[in-house]
């Protein structure tokens, strides 16, 4: 294998020498990690959006199935002007400032994961309150750890280990439910990932704002700052039905109109959610929590309801009928014990059900893999239908689905010319993803969804590349770790003054 990938990188350096026009770099089997090799990646891709992926498998997720073996995709400023076999695309014809990627033939590039739920900032209070129902989780460590100690700088630390996360498991894009939402893009967008920032409103004192008044004015401020960021895209949040009143759902609605930008949610996670939520807003009985959505606007084209457990068919008809999306979070909510979706009552009803990992404190990974994998299993051995969801379908809910879910399929989601260059690079000679038994995209999903795990060789965002042999290129990982620390270290204070406080009261 390095021997074919050196003797096509000298047939490359030939046919480009006379031309002089594209650097090519030649990835070898090899981990690159140390300071010398990363310093070395960065100054070869940090930047450049202009990128042409010579040599690997390539898995389109177009409405063909698409595969094209030895096949090329190229990126020219951000945008896939060429995906196919090497017959169609002339390597001197690539501007001078591109990159040759010469890859494996066992190596496949797939559509960059879309993980449309996530707390990102969370990564902080990975580990914190295990084994307890949402409840007592939320209660008793999550929201008093967030009132004690978030600010700032303890989101902008969260969110730098979270895209290391991400970008180590092949996510391009995030769909994210958080505070300080400008701090969170200020990150994310120097880094150079793509993100849908929500900023959060509910109806009790949070981080960011006392009041929801304050919240919402908040949420204006980042959502003016960042509409039409090419990476960024500003959104607004109300907590859930059992959170938030009507009123702050309005408000929240009325933004989402007014700028036109996406209303994340969360909706249906618990069996005791419809009570809780007539509870907290003084409703008459028989009112589900999708129905009092409804009842207050928040079920539109632009909303993604994360979880969606505990739905009826009245509930299923109403998402159907507003066009609102669903995020799947498979892990956290057998974790959380919240019970398992209906995928198969609300795909046969034409939702688009898109996957979500939660918040890095539930689940306690966001790394998609783990999540494709536990969706297609869990829908399986529930049903008893193994036919049910099979992988091809879940690494599309990861890719094709996500980006319906934040309407953006136009141009994410898939391989294809005029869509933006975001995508994964997977180690195919993995001893995990070994024999390879057929070349379908049929069967390579097999492969991807049921046995590859941390495989990603390299993940390209908008034609940059962010990750590269365990090397990143435009995220200072070992200072976001030391960060890191000293939060975790305050967090760990917080909960032993905490216990001590409880057992002195009790």
């Amino acid at each position: 294998m390095k021997l074919q990938a050196c003797c096509l990188a000298a047939v490359l350096l030939c046919a480009l020498a006379p031309a002089a026009r594209a650097r090519l770099v030649t990835l070898a089997p090899t981990v690159e990690d140390t300071q010398a090799g990363c310093d070395a990646v960065k100054q070869q891709f940090a930047g450049n959006h202009n990128l042409v992926v010579v040599g690997a498998t390539i898995l389109a997720l177009d409405a063909a199935n698409s595969v094209y073996p030895g096949g090329i995709v190229s990126v020219l400023n951000g945008t896939i002007n060429y995906v196919g076999p090497p017959s169609g695309f002339d390597l001197a014809t690539a501007p001078a400032n591109s990159v040759i990627l010469q890859l494996n033939a066992s190596d496949i590039v797939l559509p960059g994961l879309i993980n449309t739920h996530t707390h990102s900032a969370m990564t902080l209070l990975r580990g914190i309150g295990n084994d307890q129902n949402l409840s007592t989780w939320l209660n008793d460590y999550i929201f008093p750890s967030e009132a004690a100690l978030e600010d700032p700088g303890f989101i902008r630390a969260g969110v730098k280990i979270a895209l290391a996360e991400y970008l180590q498991s092949g996510v391009t894009t995030f769909a994210d439910m958080y505070f300080f939402q400008d701090d969170a893009a200020q990150v994310v967008s120097q880094v150079g990932m793509r993100a849908v920032l929500g900023s959060g409103m509910i109806d009790f004192p949070q981080p960011d704002g006392a009041t929801p008044d304050i919240q919402l004015a908040n949420a204006n401020a980042v959502i003016r700052k960042w509409k039409g960021h090419p990476l960024i895209t500003p959104a607004i949040s109300p907590h859930a039905p059992y959170t938030t009143s009507a009123s702050v759902y309005a408000a929240a609605v009325n933004v989402s109109q007014y700028y036109d930008v996406p209303l994340l949610t969360h909706c249906a996670e618990t069996a005791t959610e419809d009570a809780d939520t007539r509870t907290h807003n003084k409703l008459g009985p028989n009112v589900t929590a999708i129905g009092y959505l409804q009842s207050v606007g928040a079920l539109t084209n632009r909303t993604i309801c994360a979880h969606t457990v505990w739905v009826d068919d009245a509930d299923v008809a109403l998402i159907v009928d507003s066009g609102t999306k669903v995020a799947h979070c498979p892990r956290s909510n057998l974790k959380l014990a919240d019970g398992i979706m209906h995928y198969k009552q609300l795909t046969e009803a034409g939702v688009v059900v898109s996957i979500g990992t939660d918040g890095p404190a539930s689940n306690n990974i966001i790394n998609l893999f783990g999540e494709m994998q536990t969706a297609a299993l869990l829908h399986k051995g529930v049903s008893l239908d193994p036919t049910l969801l099979p992988a091809i379908e879940a690494l599309r809910m990861a890719t094709n689905q996500g980006a319906r879910a934040i309407n953006r399929f136009a141009d994410l989601g898939s391989i294809e010319v005029g869509k933006k260059g975001d995508f994964a690079i997977v180690d195919g000679d993995r001893a995990s993803l070994l024999p390879r038994y057929g070349g379908t995209a049929d069967d390579i999903a097999v492969r991807l969804v049921y046995a590859a795990n941390d495989d990603i060789r390299a993940t390209v965002v908008d034609g940059q590349v962010l990750y590269l042999n365990n090397c990143y290129t435009t995220l200072d990982v070992e200072a976001a770790y030391a960060d890191a620390a000293g939060y975790a270290a305050n967090v760990t204070s917080f909960l032993a003054a905490s216990a001590a406080n409880k057992t002195a009261t009790n």
